[in-house]
């Protein structure tokens, strides 16, 4: 399906709008956060687009920071507009349609463009959310571009509103700390709740290895390894992120900030590593654990074989029927066969048992 989607864009010239992912909303949603020290105003742009971004600026004469959030990814006029508005990069407006790209951070002369996965754990359904953000900063505004309604962010836009902390005291670039920061953040939560998972199998596993499912194991992996695929690119981008010396986008304040949030996903990309590597091993010791039923069946399939084969090879002996053999005639012969049969069994069955083969 996948690949299916990306064969939409072949023989296109770059910078062509097509939408690649699934289509999540109706219609897409367009949020207006500005603010300043003393000021803030948030509105839900709707109507006319381009009429809307002309007028988007609530406090026009102030050095207002601007966020601004689009939810549904699915309009090429939309993501064309907005594009326009704020002199984003043809390749900038092409990316940010394609939800399926790998986390990467491109450098543009107006703005610095980020791609991330955020992840989210719904309790309900017992599952990690995985949703692609896009994150663009420029000078005196941010802008984000989300699948689908609902994100990470509900903490930032309190904080925004409530004038809590700094936030509203400083620029652009403190906003994209604090989205990056909650991005980060439910890294921890969704890894928490999958290791909650992976503890509970390994319980099950080290107890009862015969109740756990193989599939059970290789849905956990592939999540694992769906995981670092989104997160390990992450601690790349933010380590570039923390690097760049550029004062009209990232002040030297804000520096301390990002490799703040670069240790964080350096440490979170070892808890990926760690719980892949636990998964890993209790692979093998489901593996283990099936060799050593099996090894038990055959031992005891190997001593009955044991034990019936001297007792065959008697009565193929007195099966064969030959006119001459004096035992047949013998009155007792019948019972003194039975017994040396039941004999011989025995002796092997005590043999067997006392060099503790089973």
């Amino acid at each position: 399906m996948r690949q299916e989607h990306q064969t939409q864009k072949i023989n296109l010239p770059p910078g062509a709008l097509v939408h690649i992912g699934q289509r999540l909303v109706d219609a897409p949603r367009i949020t207006a956060i500005e603010y300043v020290d003393e000021a803030y105003s948030c509105r839900e742009l709707g109507g006319d687009i381009e009429e809307a971004l002309g007028a988007i600026r609530a406090f026009p004469d102030r050095k207002s920071v601007l966020w601004l959030n689009v939810d549904g990814l699915h309009e090429p006029k939309t993501i064309e507009a907005i594009g326009k508005a704020f002199n984003l990069h043809p390749l900038v407006r092409e990316d940010v349609m394609n939800t399926e790209l790998r986390p990467k951070l491109d450098e543009y002369e107006e703005c610095i463009f980020m791609v991330l996965k955020m992840l989210d754990y719904d309790e309900a359904e017992e599952q990690i959310i995985v949703e692609q953000v896009s994150i663009v900063l420029g000078d005196g505004f941010v802008l984000t571009f989300q699948e689908r309604v609902g994100d990470v962010f509900e903490a930032v836009r309190s904080r925004v509103k409530d004038n809590a902390g700094k936030i509203r005291k400083m620029k652009a670039d403190y906003l994209a700390y604090r989205l990056l920061d909650a991005i980060i953040d439910h890294y921890f939560v969704a890894l928490e709740a999958l290791a909650e998972i992976v503890d509970r199998l390994e319980e099950r596993l080290a107890d009862t290895p015969d109740r756990v499912k193989a599939d059970e194991l290789h849905v956990l992996r592939r999540e694992v390894l769906y995981l670092r695929k989104s997160i390990t690119p992450a601690r790349e981008l933010i380590g570039t992120l923390a690097r760049i010396e550029d004062p009209q986008l990232i002040t030297p304040a804000v520096e301390p900030y990002f490799r703040d949030i670069h240790d964080h996903v350096v440490q979170v990309s070892e808890s990926v590593e760690h719980t892949r590597e636990v998964l890993g091993s209790m692979l093998d010791i489901y593996h283990a654990s099936l060799s050593n039923k099996m090894n038990e069946v055959m031992k005891v399939l190997s001593i009955v074989t044991a034990i019936f084969i001297p007792l065959s090879f008697i009565a193929g002996v007195y099966g064969m029927n030959f006119r001459h053999m004096p035992e047949l005639e013998e009155p007792l012969a019948y019972p003194v066969v039975l017994f040396a049969m039941l004999l011989i069994g025995g002796a092997i069955a005590w043999f067997t048992k006392r060099k503790r083969w089973w």
